[in-house]
C-alpha cells in the first residue's frame, strides 16, 4: 500500500513538471515537430513514466536525466530561431516537386518520395490533375503547399451560376514509363487507346513518367526530361492514332462480347480496318502526299 501512495503521489509531482516542461519548450501542432523535437518527446516521456512506478529509481538522477532532454531541444529551438544554418541543419530546405505543371523527378527522388505519395498529398488538398498545379513545394514540416494555376481560381462554377458537371476520379494509367492495366480497367480504356493517344502525341512510351486521364478521357503527360519539347502533332498522324484507337476498340469489344455472331463480327471489322491502317500508315506517318 506504501508503494502504492509512493507511485500515486511521484506520478503528480511527474505530471506538473512534464506541464512546465512543455510550457518551457512552446506550443507546436504534433504535424509541426521537427525530428529533434519529436525523439525529445518520446524520451522524455519514457523517463517520466520510469520515474513515476520505478520506485527504487532515485528521483535525483531521473531529474538529471529529464533537464538535459529539455534543455538541448530548448537551446537548439533558440539557436535556430537567431542562426539560419543550424534552422536549416534541423529542419531541411523546401522542395519543390511540381513546377508549371511538371511533376519535378529529381526533386522526388531526394526527398524520397513516390508518385502514389505525391497524388495522395495532391488529393488531400482537393488537387486531383496534376496539370492543374502551377507550383507544389513540399515544406520542411512534410506537409505539402499547393498553388493552382491562375486560370483555376475564381471565378467559381458558383459565381457564373453555372451548373456543376459531374465528374468521376482520374486515374493514373502510366506510373514510370509502365502502363497501369489495372486503372486502364477502371477508366473503361484498354491499351490500345492509351497507346494511339501517345502516339498521337508523340510521346514514347519509355518517356513518360507520369499519365493520367480524367473523366472526360483526356490524357495528361508529364516526361521524364521536363525539357524535352513537346512535338506537334500533324492531322496525318493524328487520322492514323484514330484509326488505330478503332482497331483497339474492336478487338476489345470483340474480346467482351458473350455472343458469339457479335464477336465474329467485331474481329472480322478489327482484321479489316487493320489491313486498312496497314495500308495507309506508310502515307501518314512519312507524310508523303498531297
Amino acid at each position: 500500500m506504501e508503494g502504492a501512495v509512493s507511485a500515486f503521489l511521484r506520478s503528480i509531482v511527474i505530471f506538473f513538471v512534464l506541464l512546465l516542461f512543455t510550457k518551457i519548450l512552446g506550443k507546436r501542432e504534433i504535424s509541426q515537430l521537427s525530428f529533434i523535437d519529436f525523439v525529445s518527446a518520446i524520451t522524455m516521456g519514457d523517463i517520466a513514466a520510469n520515474l513515476s512506478y520505478n520506485l527504487e529509481g532515485e528521483m535525483g538522477k531521473g531529474f538529471s536525466s529529464l533537464m538535459v532532454w529539455v534543455f538541448l531541444p530548448f537551446l537548439l529551438s533558440y539557436m535556430a530561431l537567431h542562426f539560419k544554418w543550424v534552422r536549416r541543419f534541423l529542419n531541411g530546405n523546401p522542395v519543390v516537386v511540381i513546377r508549371q505543371g511538371k511533376v519535378m523527378e529529381d526533386n522526388l527522388r531526394k526527398v524520397r518520395y513516390s508518385i502514389d505519395d505525391l497524388m495522395q498529398q495532391l488529393r488531400q488538398r482537393n488537387v486531383f490533375h496534376v496539370a492543374d498545379v502551377e507550383f507544389a513545394v513540399l515544406e520542411a514540416s512534410g506537409q505539402l503547399t499547393v498553388l493552382k494555376k491562375a486560370d483555376l481560381e475564381q471565378p467559381t462554377r458558383r459565381d457564373l451560376s453555372v451548373p456543376a458537371e459531374l465528374r468521376n476520379e482520374p486515374h493514373v494509367v502510366i506510373e514510370d514509363g509502365h502502363i497501369n492495366h489495372e486503372a486502364l480497367t477502371k477508366a473503361n480504356l484498354d491499351p490500345g487507346w492509351l497507346l494511339a493517344e501517345l502516339e498521337r502525341k508523340g510521346f514514347l512510351l519509355s518517356n513518360v513518367f507520369l499519365g493520367q486521364v480524367d473523366s472526360q478521357g483526356n490524357l495528361y503527360v508529364d516526361l521524364y526530361d521536363d525539357n524535352l519539347p513537346v512535338p506537334a502533332s500533324t492531322h496525318r498522324q493524328a487520322t492514323l492514332a484514330l484509326l488505330k484507337q478503332a482497331q483497339a476498340s474492336l478487338e476489345m469489344f470483340a474480346i467482351q462480347s458473350e455472343k458469339l455472331a457479335s464477336k465474329g463480327q467485331y474481329e472480322r471489322l478489327a482484321k479489316d480496318l487493320g489491313q486498312v491502317v496497314r495500308g495507309v500508315e506508310p502515307f501518314l506517318r512519312g507524310g508523303g502526299g498531297g
